[in-house]
């Protein structure tokens, strides 16, 4: 069966049913915590890749990075609490040697990002994300998340600076890496190859896992309950009352009664 794990797509924090997709590949995986790193990260947790990880199970650490310092200083006012995470406010370098690229950022942390430790790295920067995964050398995270763009068409080279990359040209560059492309949302979601024995039977060929914008958009209309609405789940006045409350709590958070 293709696509097999679109199956399990949720959306209660995330844009493209990710919360779904991660939750069970992860279970297939027998990932039960580790470091995880997203960046941008916005606030921390609209639209956000890792928050039902770090927030909901303290097995799991967070370096977040977001560069707008104002959705920084939210996201550090409502990290505050959690001992569990690190956020920084910078641009993550495309440049190996800059100080601000993935590697040296992961190497100057204070959490242990070995290749058994270091459970995820999602990449979502809008332009450069093909030059900072290219970039990563040193860190061999268990699954990699890279914006991938979406059309009609999989196979198609494209790599821009400005803005984005194909699914083709990022599925290449994840093969040289050691990662095979397993599922792919709009971003690409990579699993090391020395994991992937791991995974449910299925065809993982890229032609078969590409989704266009019209499935895509499914996608995005995919709520908590895995079912599809009517429209668009993170534009909903519901989401946005969640993630407001949410992030009240949470800088009112006090892990000494939990």
């Amino acid at each position: 069966m293709t696509k097999h794990y679109l199956k399990f797509a949720k959306n209660i924090y995330t844009q493209f049913g990710e919360d779904g997709i991660i939750e069970e590949l992860f279970k297939n995986l027998n990932i039960e915590g580790g470091v995880v790193m997203e960046f941008g990260a916005w606030d921390g947790i609209y639209l956000s890749n890792t928050y039902r990880l770090w927030r909901y199970n303290k097995k799991f650490k967070a370096v977040l990075i977001e560069s707008d310092i104002s959705k920084y200083n939210e996201m550090a006012a409502m990290i505050k609490p959690f001992r569990n995470v690190k956020c920084f406010n910078s641009f993550v370098s495309p440049k190996k040697e800059d100080v601000f690229s993935v590697d040296n950022i992961l190497n100057g942390c204070i959490f242990d990002t070995d290749p058994n430790s270091l459970s995820l790295i999602s990449i979502d920067v809008d332009s450069c994300d093909y030059h900072i995964f290219e970039s990563v050398c040193e860190h061999k995270p268990k699954v990699f998340i890279v914006e991938a763009g979406a059309g009609d068409v999989y196979d198609m080279d494209y790599i821009s600076y400005d803005s984005g990359c194909s699914l083709k040209s990022t599925t290449e560059l994840a093969a040289s890496k050691g990662y095979k492309l397993v599922c792919h949302t709009g971003n690409g979601i990579y699993v090391r190859n020395d994991l992937v024995d791991k995974l449910p039977k299925s065809d993982y060929s890229p032609a078969s896992l590409y989704c266009n914008h019209k499935e895509i958009d499914v996608l995005a209309k995919t709520g908590p309950d895995g079912k599809v609405m009517e429209q668009i789940y993170f534009l909903t006045a519901p989401y946005q009352a969640f993630i407001d409350k949410e992030k009240s709590e949470n800088i009112h958070y006090n892990p000494n009664f939990h």
